[in-house]
């Protein structure tokens, strides 16, 4: 079985960006602790191309930390790593290839209910259907 968002975890874990999924990185999921974490959250895509095989996918990025600046830094860290303009293409394992692209620079998206920042950013995912 596949899963893009655990598999973009795991992506930022080996390179060093994030301790691991379930620890410091949440899928779809905002937990009140720890206070320095990474959710990753998928919302609606666009339709498939006709003749091809995949899915354009939509997903937005969350750095929350009792610091703003921790968490400003950690998104904009995530999204230069993610966002590469000269070569699109990510090759997050030996199953899934993606192309991203990010929608917006990271931005201050609220203040959670005991005022820790969240910032965050949305990319478009162009990639294999999950299973």
């Amino acid at each position: 079985m596949t899963n893009l968002l655990i598999e973009i975890a795991a992506y930022l874990q080996a390179e060093l960006i994030v301790s691991g999924y379930g620890i410091d990185t949440f899928v779809d999921y905002e937990p009140d602790d720890p206070s320095s974490i990474v959710v990753i959250n998928e919302y609606a895509g666009l339709p498939s191309q006709t003749g091809i095989e995949s899915a354009r996918r939509s997903i937005q990025i969350l750095t929350r930390d009792a610091s703003s600046e921790i968490a400003r830094a950690k998104a904009w860290q995530i999204y230069n790593f993610l966002d590469t303009p000269d070569d699109r293409i990510h090759h997050l394992n030996a199953e899934r290839v993606c192309i991203l692209a990010a929608r917006q620079a990271p931005f201050k998206m609220r203040v959670d209910k005991t005022n820790r920042p969240v910032w965050g950013f949305n990319m478009g995912v162009t990639t294999i259907n999950d299973k």
